[in-house]
């Protein structure tokens, strides 16, 4: 999996830019935003950490029978949509 430094590298750029991309931040040009991305799309980048944390969210859940009987299959697709694991 690749990291903010490996896409810096392989794009001779500072971290910080790829970073400050990342979290969108306004003095990146958007040519260089939409190559960061590009990149670490390429190099199959997944953000972690705090990227993550903003998506993350607790959830209480009551079961009813009728959704107790499709909880597996629920959660399965949930962890797939946000990427947690167990």
């Amino acid at each position: 999996m690749a990291k903010i430094k490996d896409i810096a590298k392989k794009m001779n750029l500072s971290v910080s830019t790829v970073y400050k991309a990342f979290n969108g931040a306004a003095d990146i040009n958007e040519e260089t935003r939409k190559n960061i991305y590009k990149t670490a799309q390429e190099m199959g980048y997944i953000p972690v950490g705090s990227h993550l944390k903003a998506e993350m969210k607790r959830v209480c859940v009551f079961l009813s029978p009728k959704l107790y009987k499709n909880i597996d299959k629920i959660l399965t697709n949930y962890r797939k949509r946000y990427k947690i694991g167990l």
